[in-house]
């Protein structure tokens, strides 16, 4: 795919026009274009444009209906252009080489590719198919969320992996290429403001090197493992030091049941450790079973550290329970 770094790079050289082509071999190669501007090094992706004469660009949902503007679904194509079919596959003739909704007679070829429309009338594209996850119910786009990553000027790259724990539970994790890097939460807090939380990666990875195979891609199997990143913390180590505390450690270390908990100190913020919302919510009721009606669940979210957790419940349980209900309807807003 077509970069804004590269974009920027060609303007940067040479004076003549870049045009962003895309179409696979199956619709005689090129089926749409875009022209880039130099101004499209800010973008987050370059579009892949318009269709080209004689062509037509579907974006469907999974019952093969048209979607609006700015929703992702997977991209169709139609016309003069499109290919019969796959010699001696029939089958996969049949999956891939399918009858036009719109248009009975003719075909349309699925592309197997992710995108969506924008509102100047180009088409985005987010990504493969094949790299859609579902996660606690969530069908996720790991390549919208990579996307979204991009527009922040500090990343060069950025890739997003959904993998399983020891549980067998998914989460997400972002490898990123980049200069002066954020830390994990600053990076948490950029994306939660345009992407919900169930799209929100659990750990964040930075990668000095992307290895590639012998074709020119990336080799995600040589990606380090997150429970390996863990930075140095150059303060002193801190370990419960009251029951409130050594209560809450855990019970946050039997929801995680990660291999690393052990390194974790009482003011690392759960999410750094592969805290996420389905394990909030774990959390909130073992919590609540020990301490009733103390805190509430969003507030897990609020003070994600051991300490600032068990401080909270402390201040509470030493007043009376009016005082905590009133308290609790005032911060919950």
């Amino acid at each position: 795919a077509l970069t804004p770094d590269l974009v920027g790079l060609h303007y940067a050289y040479l004076s003549v026009n870049l045009q962003n082509l895309y179409g696979p071999t199956e619709a005689s190669v090129d089926v749409s274009f875009y022209e880039t501007k130099p101004t499209d090094l800010t973008l987050s992706s370059i579009p892949i444009g318009k269709p080209i004469a004689n062509t037509e660009l579907y974006i469907l949902d999974n019952h093969q209906s048209l979607l609006p503007i700015g929703s992702v679904g997977e991209l169709y194509i139609g016309g003069i252009g499109i290919a019969k079919g796959y010699l001696n596959q029939p089958q996969l003739t049949s999956e891939r080489f399918v009858q036009n909704p719109f248009k009975p007679q003719e075909k349309l070829y699925r592309t197997g590719d992710l995108a969506k429309w924008q509102d100047d009338g180009n088409i985005l594209y987010v990504g493969r198919i094949d790299f859609q996850v579902k996660i606690r119910g969530f069908r996720i786009e790991l390549g919208e969320i990579e996307n979204t990553l991009k527009t922040n000027p500090l990343i060069k790259n950025a890739v997003v992996l959904c993998k399983e724990d020891a549980a067998k539970e998914k989460y997400l994790v972002a490898y990123l290429e980049g200069g002066e890097l954020l830390i994990a939460s600053e990076w948490r807090e950029y994306l939660r403001q345009k992407l919900p939380d169930y799209m929100i990666p659990t750990y964040f990875v930075e990668v000095g090197k992307w290895h590639l195979t012998s074709n020119g891609k990336l080799n995600t199997k040589l990606l380090p493992d997150p429970f390996t990143q863990k930075q140095p913390n150059n303060k002193t180590f801190e370990v419960p030091n009251n029951e409130i505390e050594w209560k809450i450690y855990n019970i946050i270390k039997d929801v995680l049941s990660e291999r690393n908990f052990q390194n974790i100190d009482i003011n690392e913020n759960f999410f750094e450790v592969g805290m996420d919302s389905l394990k909030v919510v774990k959390s909130f009721k073992i919590i609540d079973e020990a301490y009733p009606n103390v805190i509430k669940v969003h507030e897990v979210f609020s003070y994600s550290s051991i300490k600032k957790l068990a401080f909270l419940i402390s201040e509470r349980t030493e007043i009376s329970p009016e005082l905590i209900e009133n308290n609790i309807e005032i911060l919950d807003f």
